[in-house]
C-alpha cells in the first residue's frame, strides 16, 4: 500500500498546482474553450452527432465523440443541465485521478525518491502542465490509457479485456493515445525487450483500436475520412527547431542532456538513450508535438540511470531545484508580460472584447477574427466565426480567407462571405483597419463595421 499512498499524496499535490494556476491565470482559455462549449452542445442534443451552428458559419461537429458523451453524461448525472456549474469540480477530480494513475505507472521503481523524480519530471513538462490546467479531454484520454496500462500484465482474463476496453475509450476520446500507448509500455517496461510483452500490448492496442471504430464510423460515414486544412500552419507535422525545444522544455532541458549523457554509456541504457536522442531530433525538425514523446522516455530513463543516487539528499535536493524552477517560473514565462492571452490563457484583455460581442451585438453576426481567438469568441460571443482552430474537416477556403484578412488586415478577403463583424489583435505587431468604423477597442483587440 506504500505505493499507492505516495500516489494518493503526489496526486493530491498536483491538482493543488493545477487549482492555483486556474486561480492565477483564470478558468478559461482559447484552447478548452472549444470543448467547453461542445460539452454543452452535446449535453443539450443528446448526442455528438450534432450540427455546428457557430464553428466556419457552420459545420458538422466531427471531433472525436466520447469525452463530449462522458463530459454531458456526469452533467446529467449531477443534476445539471449547464455544464459550465460543474466544469471545474469535474476537471480537478480528473485531474487528480490523472495524477495518481500516472504516479502508479512508475510503481515498478525500488525508492519512493524513484518514483518521485520520475512523476514529477513528467508532471512539470510544459504541455503536461498547460493540459492538466485547461483542457480536460486530454485528462480524461490519458487517464484511461494510464489505467489501460496498469491493468495490461494482470494475468486474470477480466482485468485484460478491461485493460483493451479502457484503451479503446482512450483512443475513441483522443486518437493521440495511439502513438502514445507503446512509447509507454516500453517506458514502463523500463525499455527491456521483451517481445511476449511486447506481443500482448500490441493486440491490446489493435483489439482496442478496431473497438473505438464504434464510435469513429458513424463520424466516418457522414463526413468522409478525417483531412486537415492548413497543415503547414496547424498541424501535427510543424516544427520550430531547438529553440522550439528550449521553449517546450525550460528548465528539464538540462536533465535531457544529463540523463542522454549519462545513459549512453551505460550498456543496459544505450539504445533508450539514442531514442531518447532522436526523440529530441524528431521534436525540433519533424514533429514539435512529439514533445509528450520526449517527456515519456526522460521521465521513465532518468530514475533507471541515477537509482541510488537519489537516495543522496543533496543529489535529490539538487534534481528538485530544476523540477522547482520549472514548475514555479513556467507559468510566468508563457504568461510573459507584453503580450496578451499568450500559451492558452485569456485574460480580460481578451475575454472582455467577447462579452461585448455576446451584450451588445445582434445574434445574426457573421465575424471575421484571428483563427487562434476563433473558438474564443464561439464560447463566449456566441456568434458564427468564419474559421477556428479545429482545423480537421475545416473548409480551407474559410480558413485562408480568414488568415489573410487577420494577418493583411485587408477585408477584401472576406469578400462572399457576408462578414458583419471584423476583429483584429495585436498579438506580434499592430493591426487597424483605417477605412471602417470601429465599434469597441481596448488597446490590443479592435473590432470594425465595414462602411
Amino acid at each position: 500500500m506504500e505505493v499507492e499512498r505516495e500516489a494518493i499524496i503526489f496526486g493530491i499535490i498536483f491538482t493543488l498546482v493545477i487549482a492555483v494556476l486556474i486561480l492565477r491565470f483564470g478558468p478559461v482559455d482559447w484552447w478548452g474553450a472549444y470543448y467547453y462549449r461542445n460539452v454543452q452542445n452535446a449535453l443539450e442534443q443528446g448526442n455528438t452527432l450534432f450540427y455546428d451552428d457557430l464553428s466556419y458559419l457552420g459545420r458538422n461537429f466531427t471531433y472525436p465523440p466520447v469525452f463530449f458523451q462522458i463530459a454531458s453524461e456526469i452533467s446529467l448525472l449531477l443534476g445539471a443541465t449547464n455544464y459550465e456549474s460543474i466544469r471545474l469540480p469535474f476537471h480537478l477530480f480528473v485531474v487528480f485521478v490523472y495524477a495518481v494513475s500516472m504516479y502508479l505507472l512508475f510503481r515498478n521503481f525500488k525508492t519512493w525518491q524513484q518514483r518521485v523524480a520520475g512523476a514529477s519530471l513528467f508532471a512539470t513538462h510544459a504541455f503536461v502542465m498547460i493540459f492538466s490546467a485547461t483542457v480536460t479531454l486530454h485528462v480524461v484520454a490519458y487517464t484511461f490509457m494510464n489505467i489501460s496500462l496498469l491493468l495490461l500484465e494482470k494475468r486474470e482474463s477480466v482485468l485484460k479485456i478491461l485493460s483493451v476496453v479502457f484503451l479503446s475509450v482512450a483512443l475513441s476520446a483522443h486518437p493521440t493515445s495511439i502513438v502514445l500507448f507503446p512509447v509507454y509500455v516500453y517506458a514502463v517496461g523500463r525499455f527491456k525487450i521483451d517481445w511476449d510483452r511486447f506481443k500482448n500490448a500490441a493486440i491490446t492496442l489493435v483489439t482496442a483500436s478496431f473497438l473505438s471504430l464504434i464510435f469513429y464510423l458513424p463520424l466516418f460515414i457522414i463526413n468522409g475520412l478525417p483531412y486537415e486544412t492548413a497543415s503547414n500552419l496547424w498541424g501535427y507535422f510543424l516544427s520550430y527547431g531547438f529553440v522550439g525545444v528550449l521553449y517546450d522544455m525550460q528548465f528539464l532541458l538540462p536533465l535531457v542532456l544529463i540523463t542522454s549523457l549519462f545513459a549512453v554509456i551505460r550498456k543496459p541504457f544505450q539504445l533508450a538513450a539514442l531514442l531518447l536522442v532522436l526523440a529530441v531530433l524528431v521534436n525540433a525538425f519533424i514533429a514539435f508535438r512529439v514533445n509528450l514523446i520526449v517527456t515519456i522516455m526522460l521521465s521513465f530513463l532518468f530514475p533507471m540511470v541515477f537509482g541510488e543516487k537519489l537516495k543522496d539528499a543533496l543529489v535529490l535536493s539538487v534534481f528538485f531545484v530544476f523540477i522547482l524552477a520549472n514548475m514555479l517560473l513556467i507559468p510566468v514565462l508563457f504568461s510573459g508580460t507584453t503580450r496578451w492571452c499568450r500559451w492558452v490563457y485569456a485574460d480580460d484583455m481578451c475575454t472582455k472584447p467577447m462579452q461585448f460581442i455576446d451584450t451588445f451585438t445582434s445574434t445574426g453576426e457573421r465575424v471575421a477574427i484571428n483563427p487562434e481567438y476563433g473558438h474564443l469568441e464561439t464560447y463566449i460571443g456566441q456568434r458564427k466565426v468564419l474559421a477556428d482552430l479545429y482545423v480537421e474537416y475545416a473548409p480551407s477556403d474559410k480558413f485562408y480567407a480568414e488568415y489573410n484578412f487577420y494577418e493583411k488586415a485587408d477585408p477584401t478577403y472576406l469578400e462572399g462571405y457576408n462578414i458583419t463583424l471584423l476583429v483584429l489583435d495585436d498579438t506580434d505587431h499592430l493591426r487597424d483597419i483605417e477605412d471602417a468604423d470601429r465599434v469597441y477597442d481596448n488597446g490590443f483587440v479592435h473590432m470594425y463595421r465595414e462602411r
